[in-house]
């Protein structure tokens, strides 16, 4: 009887480690997991990038618009306050929105509206280092304007932007290759610009800096590090010299052909969906050379 009972019980175990039924089953729920997680993240990681790209083409835009403006009297603007400026290329609040609106079409088919979505148009002048010291160059800002729920304005003040390394971008910051000496040059050594009595030099720069809010649509445990619905924020910053100016009249050592240019000036006139603006002071928060 014990002896029947152990040659079934031994036959069963036997039957039961040839069998193969199910086994595909098994190796599935192992590896199904794996499998999810590679795919969501290659998912993501591929929206990310697109979002990334589109983010600095609308930082781009931003800046392209902005610095083809021309004086009202070479086809410029003559609206919201500009006509009073003929001569110099000017932007109202009105065409500083329809910039920013145009920047939001570009992360089409993403989402764009203000809760995810920010902006920040600046104008800098590379000036004198004081009213009495006419070296070049310190980085100032003279007008910034924000679009969106937090905007990375940048700030007034005479202590201006502290000069970093190409590729570094804040709104506290400026990288050297911007600076109008082709070495950065904000030693003060070796140029014409940096004569401290004669330098006249006016060197402009437009500055579109975008953040935007970048939700993860799949929301499981594996991406919301940090609490339910994480968000990850994608900055990007781009640098363009206004397109309206002339040759400059001095040479630069440094690069032998240093190139002034043109202030566009902001008229704080007209409809605005702006959130944030810095209009600062000429002679307060900047010089001119």
């Amino acid at each position: 009887m014990i002896r029947s009972l152990f040659s079934r019980a031994t036959r069963a175990l036997q039957r039961f480690w040839r069998a193969r039924a199910g086994i595909a089953a098994v190796e599935f729920a192992f590896i199904m997991p794996m499998m999810l997680v590679l795919y969501f993240g290659i998912s993501l990681l591929g929206q990310g990038l697109e979002i990334s790209r589109k983010t600095q083409q609308a930082s781009r835009t931003i800046a392209d618009l902005t610095t083809q403006q021309l004086p009202s009297n070479s086809g410029g603007t003559t609206s919201n306050g500009c006509s009073t400026h003929a001569a110099v290329p000017c932007v109202s609040n009105t065409e500083l929105a329809d910039f920013f609106a145009a920047a939001q079409l570009v992360m089409t088919p993403f989402p764009s509206d203000v809760s995810v979505m920010s902006a920040a148009i600046s104008e800098i002048v590379f000036d004198n280092v004081s009213k009495t010291d006419k070296r070049c160059c310190q980085a100032r800002v003279v007008w910034s304007v924000g679009f969106g729920t937090n905007p990375p304005v940048r700030s007034c003040g005479v202590a201006g932007l502290t000069p970093v390394d190409n590729g570094t971008n804040g709104a506290t910051l400026m990288p050297l290759g911007n600076y109008p000496t082709a070495a950065g040059d904000v030693t003060h050594n070796n140029s014409v610009l940096n004569n401290s009595s004669s330098n006249t030099t006016d060197y402009y720069l437009i500055v579109a800096d975008v953040t935007y809010k970048y939700q993860p649509g799949y929301d499981f445990k594996l991406f919301t590090w940090g609490g339910s619905g994480a968000t990850y924020t994608i900055r990007q910053t781009t640098y363009m010299s206004p397109r309206s100016g002339n040759a400059l009249a001095q040479t630069n050592t440094l690069d032998s052909g240093a190139q002034q240019t043109q202030a566009i000036l902001w008229s704080n006139s007209g409809t605005s969906t702006a959130t944030v603006t810095n209009n600062c002071a000429a002679g307060t928060d900047y010089y001119l050379p």
